[in-house]
């Protein structure tokens, strides 16, 4: 089972979160240190990893419809072993290993360190079929393998949580919360700059909370006071805060520290105190249009990005529209909204007051459409604005960029005319000449020049 130069071939499926996608990562790296090659494309690969998400019963259905076409692959090309990681196996492997014989290997989250044994096993079919041992941080960030040319990465703080809010399983899958010494991060991000890259996002499922399983209190000014004596990241952006660990001191060192952006992501799931205490949500007197309008003060330029759940148990038409109320009046620049989904072993899996769906896809619905507008009136107030922007991908004579106020994969971007001298991972300087719903454009003035 290996190719002429002796490594045999492995492709990724990478579905869920970006910290789903960072232990993705990581074994790709493990698997390159034991001579296996990572392709681009299922077709030539012998052997298909799909590290699944089991978040919700839509990112379930995903990952099951990519272990069928896995399956397709194996029965009909070159595949011949097929591995099932991720959260999807650590909640279900033994009843999947049931339904779908043709996976050769289910393993869990706390057991990717061992993913080069445990093909070799598999290949050599000495391996058992599942290994979804307790949930553990990994000890193998230093072999992760980031895609090459990324002047942006995502690094992983800590794993787990502590909150148990009501409707998620996270706990469960991803286990107690933990968070990575300092020194393993800052070792990780000086290797990524070494690497090319220029912009940090630091995740967690809960980012705020960095350093309280081992300090007491939030760490997380002490982490990114580290963090900036690596002076060729030009940017860290925070994502997954939580309110009740967004210290005073974390808002002072955003507002006087231009390489930390100007970002919070904080997903406050709803604004109703009723369905904030059924959800278990901490910090419910943070969830008001005051305390965000504090943020905005202390904070200049502020971008605020937070997601919400319609559909929850117990919603009825009034606390949706304290919901709909309270985010026209906050005025988010980014938000997200998806609707509840009632999932096993968690407290509103059987709580009365269930929403159907039809309603909540149509609460859904409404939401995005006011959001609509909120951001594009947002978006024009950056019109005539200079910002400062990093060069990610040119195409044409356009380059695309973005900004301190926009995240990968889930904000815009900026199109950007007359580069010259510049090119990916720079900082240019971008006077802004038009603004979208989800993206803007300008024409570069001059390179970002800093000491």
């Amino acid at each position: 089972m290996t190719s002429k130069n002796n490594t045999t071939t492995v492709y990724f499926v990478r579905l869920g979160c970006d910290k789903n996608d960072i232990d993705a990562e990581i074994m790709a790296g493990l698997l390159s240190r034991e001579r296996y090659q990572i392709v681009a494309d299922p077709v030539s690969a012998e052997i298909i990893i799909i590290n699944t998400c089991g978040f919700i019963n839509s990112a379930k259905q995903e990952s099951i419809d990519y272990i069928l076409e896995a399956i397709s692959f194996k029965n009909n090309g070159k595949c011949e072993k097929i591995i099932v990681t991720g959260c999807l196996a650590q909640r279900y492997a033994q009843e999947l290993a049931v339904e779908l014989a043709e996976v050769d290997a289910f393993v869990g989250v706390g057991d990717i360190d061992q993913i080069a044994s445990i093909i070799n096993g598999v290949r050599h079919n000495t391996a058992d079929r599942i290994y979804c041992s307790d949930p553990r941080l990994s000890q193998s960030f230093f072999a992760r393998e980031v895609r090459t040319g990324d002047v942006t990465a995502y690094v992983k703080i800590s794993e787990g949580c502590d909150s148990h809010c009501s409707y998620c399983v996270i706990p469960q899958l991803r286990g107690r919360f933990r968070s990575r010494p300092a020194d393993s991060i800052v070792e990780e991000v000086t290797r990524l700059a070494e690497q090319g890259v220029k912009e940090i996002n630091l995740v967690a499922q809960n980012t705020t909370a960095y350093g309280l399983d081992f300090a007491g209190k939030p760490q997380l000014v002490e982490l990114l006071t580290e963090l900036l004596t690596i002076k060729e990241i030009r940017w860290y952006r925070l994502l997954y805060c939580y309110q009740d660990n967004i210290t005073e001191e974390l808002i002072n060192l955003i507002a006087r520290e231009d390489r930390i952006a100007s970002y919070l992501d904080i997903p406050i799931q709803h604004s109703h105190p009723v369905i904030l205490e059924r959800m278990n949500r901490t910090a419910i007197d943070r969830v008001s249009v005051e305390w965000f309008n504090k943020i905005r003060q202390r904070i200049p330029n502020l971008t605020l990005r937070t997601t919400v759940m319609v559909g929850f148990p117990g919603e009825g038409e009034a606390e949706f529209t304290h919901l709909l109320d309270f985010i026209n009046q906050v005025r988010f620049n980014h938000l997200g909204v998806f609707c509840f989904s009632a999932e096993e072993g968690t407290p509103a899996y059987r709580m009365p007051g269930q929403v159907d769906q039809r309603t909540s896809r149509s609460r859904s619905s409404r939401i995005k459409e006011e959001q609509q507008i909120i951001a594009l009136q947002e978006k024009k107030k950056l019109l005539y604005q200079r910002l400062p922007i990093m060069l990610i991908e040119q195409q044409g004579e356009i380059w695309l960029g973005r900004g301190a106020g926009d995240a990968p994969e889930i904000d815009g971007v900026c199109q950007v005319r007359d580069v010259s001298g510049a090119g990916k991972g720079d900082i240019v300087l971008v006077e802004v000449e038009h603004a979208d719903f989800d993206h803007i454009q300008g024409r570069m003035l001059e390179i970002e020049k800093r000491s």
